[in-house]
């Protein structure tokens, strides 16, 4: 096996100093998620349930669409929710996002603070939502997990064929749009 000094330039300088410098943080969720690796399932079981009332305690604080969503599962104390108390809380589906993205959004974000895209629209036609930029980094952490199941490593040279334009970064500045 050859020694890639390319790909271990931008895996180690190139990429944490950009990720620096825009204050992303995907790098460090992949970390944590690589972490679980190992675990048992029990272990892993513990981690989800924590996560999940985690989000469902932050989505009851902030957001209307959410805090009706749990009282209606009647879930009084999401410090203490269940799996099977979780399960009781609808599933979002595409018609709820149409017709209440408003009041799905926390609040307390400003636009800057929150990042519009929308799915593909394979099915029927896309779905418009936001995420804010820490979600945005932890949903590319998760991919970058995946890709390194498949042995795809940051750093290393790849072409993306996608046709969902929403899901590209435009660059910011003259010089990236030049070299895009």
């Amino acid at each position: 096996m050859n020694f890639d000094w390319r790909e271990c330039l931008n895996r180690h300088v190139l990429l944490p100093l950009s990720e620096a410098r825009n204050g992303c943080k995907t790098s460090r969720y992949t970390n944590e998620i690589m972490q679980l690796f190992g675990s048992s399932a029990a272990q892993i079981a513990e981690f989800q349930l924590g996560r999940l009332r985690k989000v469902c305690k932050y989505a009851f604080e902030y957001s209307e669409f959410y805090r009706r969503r749990i009282a209606e599962a009647e879930i009084f104390d999401l410090d203490k929710m269940s799996f099977e108390e979780f399960c009781r809380i609808p599933i979002t589906t595409k018609q709820d996002i149409r017709e209440s993205v408003s009041l799905m959004i926390a609040q307390g974000f400003t636009e800057q603070e929150l990042r519009q895209t929308a799915t593909g629209g394979t099915t029927n036609s896309p779905t418009t939502f936001y995420m804010d930029w820490e979600t945005y980094d932890k949903r590319w952490a998760s991919s970058n997990v995946q890709d390194q199941w498949m042995e795809r490593k940051p750093g290393i040279r790849q072409v993306f064929l996608w046709g969902a334009p929403q899901d590209m970064i435009a660059p910011r500045t003259w010089k990236g749009r030049l070299r895009s």
